[in-house]
């Protein structure tokens, strides 16, 4: 009876067949060892059962993830599941009374006709959702909770055949031209794409400067005029619709009437404050995400929050929100995203999602929020479109049949469209290799363009790649292992041309045409000691590279790409500084204004002001004091240089130091800076 209620299962599985035979081998062993035993103890034929129901229910378990994909028309059936937790527990119970089931579970096993054929890893496979003219459908709470359900006994299960260890926690990944000059008189955060605002620790606008101090959660406005400045008002981020949470801040927007600061407090949350009036700034609306920030961008009056967020343990199915991202406004109840806005993609699957809401500061308005099942890392986002890339994660069986997670050298990349807060998901795809950051993607003429890297399966040895990719994210052009050895350290596109550095012994500053998106093209490779984390379009025809000097110093270049065939060195210069091995790694803690003549930055003691003459060469270096400098080391994540007019400002959570610009002309690098002003917060 048994024996057929068993097979039957089996038939209609999946097994691999080298699964089977080391199940087999562990039956034959414990046969071996325990069977003379149990015929003299009762005791021990229930044991026996037992290990034989264990042993069974691991291949039921394993067999849950190694279902067939199903055509793309069928939705995810929840009736496996059920059904197959039917099955473990009649199972389980029959093998508990009869001693003869290890020798059936041997028998049925060893006469199953499995033809498929699996590597010695076993990636778990999840069926595929259905599909409507290339977009991926939602999936619902049920099948999410499903799903993580599990993976959850999977978990446990390999814990107990392991003999209580523990196994690897399922986890997500916890990003065109700069435009620092806008044609206003003071400076705005450098950001990647025009129209696409980032946020940051300091925003300004004509008359103020606002400073984020993480420390003490609050904000500080000051108002300046000509140099002079005076604290006009202090926001305390701790109060609100969450008071008595913990707040920890990350950074804000800057928005005509409206400063937005985003601090996690219960899951993160916009604090939307209108500043029309800087001496009384009031708190308006907050909106809030479940997840851990990722990162935003400030489109128009649309804020797009996007946040990670992991389900650990065995989800609670009475509480939707406990597995299932959810947004909230004011404090009120958080509510779970909709399963028409939830979505899961081929590939595999991890017990995380992506989420991305568009919320209008103005009213608070929640226009749209989206969910990938899967997570995400890094985030490239146009006036029209949000790329997300994640590092490509496959799951596996390996000794004693525990669980593990493996990271492969590959990036999954999900594209949405967006039109006035609408988010809609369009495609997802594939290339090898590793993004290093929001810069190594980049969409133009309708392609995308991307720079990866990649190591060997056990070797460091490390080689980069171009891919451009289609709107549906299918590869119509690539190279491929480009600088071999080498690591890649920035990229930057510009129209048709695509630049970026790696780095051993020498820095190869390549140059790609990308034209032709199905033969993108090599036009140059020039090789020079040290390497540039950051690359900024100074003019046409000029790019420049901040980075690191073969010496360990910070090391400025201005490159020639009026010819990109020819790329050449015109100049370089120096400041040394021991965060040399950073500096540029943050791209919104440089200040570059050709208008001004500023190139910006922090070092570990001192601010760095250069400048660029018409006689192609570095000029105006300048070592500005940093506010407080002995009670911290400065560093490009906590100092900013921004300008007003004709002032320039050194802004830290501890205070401000302005300058006059002017005093930047003189070509003395003893030459002594007028301070024209001081103010230190309390």
């Amino acid at each position: 009876m048994f024996k057929d209620k068993f097979k039957n299962e089996l038939d209609a599985l999946e097994i691999s067949s080298e699964l089977e035979k080391r199940v087999l081998d562990d039956i034959k062993k414990e046969k071996e060892r325990l069977i003379p035993v149990h015929k003299k103890s009762p005791a021990k034929k229930r044991w026996i059962a037992v290990l034989a129901a264990a042993i069974a229910v691991v291949i039921v378990s394993v067999s849950v993830f190694s279902l067939p994909i199903l055509d793309e028309k069928q939705y995810i059936s929840t009736d496996n599941n059920s059904s197959l937790s039917s099955a473990q527990s009649e199972i389980s119970s029959s093998l508990e009374s009869e001693v003869e089931a290890l020798d059936e579970v041997e028998e049925c096993l060893s006469s199953n006709q499995t033809t498929i054929s699996t590597p010695k890893k076993y990636n778990i496979k999840f069926p595929t959702i259905k599909h409507t003219a290339g977009v991926p459908a939602n999936i619902t709470h049920n099948q999410i909770y499903q799903l993580f359900l599990a993976i959850y006994q999977t978990e446990q299960q390999a814990k107990e055949n392991e003999g209580g260890g523990t196994s690897s926690k399922l986890s997500a990944n916890a990003y065109g031209q700069s435009y620092t000059d806008k044609g206003n008189d003071y400076s705005s955060t450098n950001i990647q794409v025009e129209g696409v605002d980032e946020a940051d620790i300091v925003k300004n606008d004509a008359e103020c400067i606002y400073t984020l101090d993480k420390t003490k959660n609050s904000v500080t406005i000051t108002k300046v005029k000509d140099g002079e400045m005076e604290k006009a008002a202090t926001i305390d981020l701790t109060k609100g619709n969450y008071s008595g949470a913990t707040v920890n801040s990350y950074e804000m927007y800057l928005s005509g009437d409206y400063l937005v600061v985003i601090v996690y407090a219960k899951g993160v949350v916009a604090k939307i404050y209108n500043v029309s009036d800087y001496n009384n700034p009031k708190l308006e609306n907050e909106f809030s995400q479940s997840g851990s920030y990722t990162t935003s961008r400030l489109i128009g009056n649309n804020l797009y929050l996007f946040t990670s967020q992991s389900v650990y343990g065995e989800p609670n199915k009475k509480d939707v929100c406990s597995y299932v991202p959810s947004v909230s406004v004011n404090g009120g109840n958080q509510k779970a995203i909709s399963e028409k806005n939830i979505y899961i993609f081929d590939g595999e699957i991890r017990k995380s999602f992506f989420t991305v809401s568009a919320v209008d500061i103005t009213n608070c308005k929640i226009i749209d929020s989206k969910s990938v099942l899967g997570g995400g890392d890094i985030v490239y986002a146009n006036t029209k479109s949000i790329y997300i890339g994640a590092e490509s994660v496959s799951f596996s069986y390996e000794k004693d049949y525990g669980m593990v997670q493996k990271y492969q050298d590959t990036t999954r990349i999900i594209s949405f469209s967006i039109s006035n807060g609408k988010i809609s998901p369009i495609a997802e795809g594939y290339v090898a290799g590793r993004l290093i950051n929001q810069f190594a993607m980049d969409e133009y003429n309708g392609y995308l363009r991307l720079v990866t890297t990649k190591s060997d399966s056990g070797s460091s040895e490390k080689t980069s790649a171009v891919y451009i990719l289609n709107k549906s994210l299918k590869t119509v052009g690539s190279i491929v292992d480009i600088a071999e050895g080498e690591t890649l350290y920035s990229v930057r596109f510009f129209g048709d041309i695509g630049y970026f550095v790696t780095y051993k012994q020498v820095d190869p500053l390549f140059a790609v045409d990308l034209k032709d998106p199905k033969n993108p093209k090599i036009l140059s490779a020039l090789k020079i000691p040290g390497f540039s984390n950051y690359l900024h379009l100074w003019d046409d025809g000029l790019l420049l590279g901040i980075g690191a000097s073969s010496s360990g110093t910070v090391k400025l270049s201005m490159f020639d790409i009026s010819n990109p065939e020819n790329v050449s060195e015109l100049c370089k210069t120096y400041a040394s500084d021991s965060k040399s091995a950073v500096i540029g790694k943050n791209h919104k803690a440089i200040t570059v204004s050709k208008s001004k003549d500023i190139i910006g930055f922090a070092g570990e003691k001192y601010y760095y002001i250069f400048g660029f003459t018409n006689e192609n060469r570095f000029r105006n270096k300048k070592k500005l004091a940093i506010p407080c400098i002995g009670q911290q080391k400065a560093t490009e994540n906590n100092v900013r240089g921004i300008y007003i007019g004709d002032y320039f400002y050194i802004c830290n959570r501890m205070g401000m130091h302005s300058y006059c610009i002017a005093d930047f002309e003189t070509s003395s690098l003893t030459a002594g800076i007028t301070r024209v002003d001081e103010l230190y917060f309390k």
